[in-house]
């Protein structure tokens, strides 16, 4: 009898069963009591179960192109990075904001916002916040004045074009999934340049009294902004192995290979100032700050011996060396002696480079004087560096993170991305098809390793997008996605389609500063071509103001992954989002659903 009893109530209540579990999923992602992949896979399993989606639909999410679009577009965006493309472009604008002021940061900005829209603006907005801060702390600006500023310019920049964010990706797959025809890459442009211009304008006009100036303490969250002290020894000329012979290449070249910051020469006994006309001579050691990528770069270099050392391995055994980050915690036998001193400090390991916080760590490597905090870059054989580790106090010892750049790889990286994008805006071949191409010419070419081309897709993303897939699936299949149209349908008989336009982007936005992008756009959009098919009006408008509101997320840190990322870098208060968030949200959804009734028509 229970079974019969069960079997009714499923048989009759599956909207309204739907419904409420839809309802926890959305209490889920706002209490964020669990990640919202992991709300998400919890509400897909439920339809599983309760057999609102059959295993066969279940499947069926995963050859949906939107998400390995979304995946693909991460490691071409990764090959970037790996190649050095972003770290040279943000060592221009360092260089830039001592010339020209507080403009290069409007430029940095604007720079920011234009390759959003050609990559995944995460990533992105992870390297530019140490060079924002620089540039700021250069001109004497609080860097809470320019750090919302950036991931809003990075979000404004990701509405121009179709992958531009994940969520435009998604939202154009469910739209075709619906029976719409595939969206072309630039299509969005016209209302993403409205909305970038009077978006940034707003943030030029209002941003500098609206924006808080926080102190920010603790160093930026990437791990590229941490400078080590290291030095190179030049090496002689194949043709002249003459200590102290000329090697032709003066100190300015080597800084522009590198983007270090060299802080002085030591030639013998003497100590020369960094001139870049400075001629190099062989034997001379060059004494700098760089980043960990730009160290284990030099670190292969032909041209320069890397760090110190008392003697090096055969390149047999160089081969077969590790390196690893370690956190010196002080040493009561260590303290006061200089690393060249040290007893620990044997034939074989070499120091690439030490880092102390705010400090410069010593004059050279050899004569530096270690202190309790200091990370030092350590290499050799895995037995040396198990024995320096058991035998001195260091704490947290890692494998660095970062890897080298393989800037010789950069334009091949920039090539293959250029190549995806024009291709797309000719329609030569689906965005999904090009992006796979891509990912196969970056892996091939040696643009990023395979291991770092894995790491940088977020896997939560794609969980959480696979999830609600399964989820919009078993709404469509259980009438809840048409129940809601045929709710609010009547209210909206009567009214313009302008109207419905900005009552389609006013609910996407709220729902968007609350919960999930993607989630919403997964529920917004099969709800929107249905409402437009009702009144008998075109779906495309009203889809691309689910685009554009699911993006344009500023009230709040939790709304878009980039606000998050700023949120902590620049000690802001929830409410600072709120003052200048809030004043965005109107002006640049009034502007988009302008643009779109002007260019799209509705």
């Amino acid at each position: 009898m229970i079974e019969n009893f069960y079997a009714e109530f499923m048989r009759d209540t599956p909207s309204g069963l739907s419904a409420l579990i839809l309802g926890l999923v959305f209490l889920g992602f706002l209490f964020e009591k669990l990640p919202p992949a992991a709300v998400a896979t919890a509400g897909a399993a439920a339809f599983l179960l309760l057999g609102y989606v059959s295993t066969e639909e279940a499947l069926a999410v995963f050859s949906n192109p939107a998400p390995i679009t979304i995946a693909a577009m991460f490691i071409l965006s990764s090959a970037l990075v790996s190649t050095g493309v972003l770290d040279a472009a943000s060592s221009y604008f360092v260089g830039l904001s001592e010339r020209r002021g507080p403009i290069a940061i409007v430029l940095l900005l604007l720079g920011a916002a234009l390759a959003s829209g050609l990559m995944n603006n995460t990533p992105l907005v992870i390297v530019l916040i140490p060079i924002i801060s620089k540039m700021a702390a250069a001109l004497n600006i609080a860097s809470s004045k320019v750090l919302i500023p950036l991931s809003y310019m990075a979000i404004l920049g990701g509405t121009l074009t179709l992958i531009g964010t994940s969520t435009n990706l998604l939202i154009d797959g469910v739209a075709q999934g619906e029976g719409m025809e595939p969206m072309r890459m630039l299509e969005l442009l016209p209302f993403g340049l409205v909305a970038l211009v009077v978006g940034g304008l707003t943030l030029l006009l209002l941003g500098p009294k609206l924006l808080p100036a926080h102190i920010v303490s603790g160093d930026a969250i990437d791990d590229s902004a941490t400078q080590f002290m290291s030095e190179v020894k030049i090496i002689a000329p194949a043709d002249d192995e003459a200590e102290g012979s000329s090697t032709g290449r003066a100190l300015s070249d080597f800084s522009a290979l590198s983007k270090t910051r060299v802080l002085g020469i030591l030639r013998g006994n003497e100590r020369l100032k960094p001139d870049p006309e400075l001629e190099l001579d062989t034997n001379d050691r060059v004494i700098f700050h760089a980043n960990q990528s730009e160290l284990l770069t030099l670190r292969d270099h032909p041209n320069y011996v890397l760090g110190y050392f008392k003697a090096l391995l055969s390149s047999d055994d160089q081969q077969k060396t590790e390196k690893l980050e370690a956190v010196y915690a002080g040493d009561a036998g260590s303290s006061g002696r200089q690393l060249r001193d040290l007893g620990w400090f044997k034939a074989g390991v070499r120091v690439l480079g030490i880092s102390r916080r705010r400090h410069n760590p010593g004059p050279e490597l050899a004569g530096v004087r270690l202190r309790a905090g200091d990370r030092i870059l350590l290499e050799g054989s895995p037995g040396d560096l198990a024995d320096i580790l058991q035998s001195e106090s260091f704490v947290a010892a890692t494998a660095p993170k970062l890897r080298p750049y393989k800037r010789h790889r950069a334009g091949m990286a920039i090539l293959t991305m250029m190549a995806v994008i024009v291709l797309s805006i000719f329609n030569v071949a689906p965005i999904v098809t090009l992006s796979l191409l891509g990912v196969g010419v970056i892996l091939l070419l040696g643009c990023v390793e395979a291991e770092d081309a894995w790491k940088s897709i977020d896997g939560s993303i794609l969980v959480l997008i696979f999830a609600m897939l399964a989820i919009g699936r078993g709404l469509d299949n259980t009438g809840v996605v048409q129940s809601l149209v045929d709710a609010v349908t009547p209210f909206l008989q009567s009214v313009s389609p302008l109207v419905v336009l900005f009552a389609i982007y006013a609910l996407t936005s709220v729902l968007t500063e609350l919960i999930s992008n993607n989630a919403v756009a997964v529920i917004l959009t099969p709800m929107a071509i249905g409402l437009a098919n009702s009144l008998g009006i075109d779906p495309k408008p009203l889809i691309y103001a689910i685009m554009l509101g699911a993006s344009a997320s500023f009230a709040t840190p939790i709304g878009y992954q980039t606000n998050t990322l700023v949120y902590a870098a620049g000690n802001y208060r929830f409410a600072d989002f709120l003052k200048v968030g809030l004043v965005m949200n109107v002006v640049v959804g009034v502007a988009s659903c302008l643009a779109i009734w002007a260019f799209a028509g509705i």
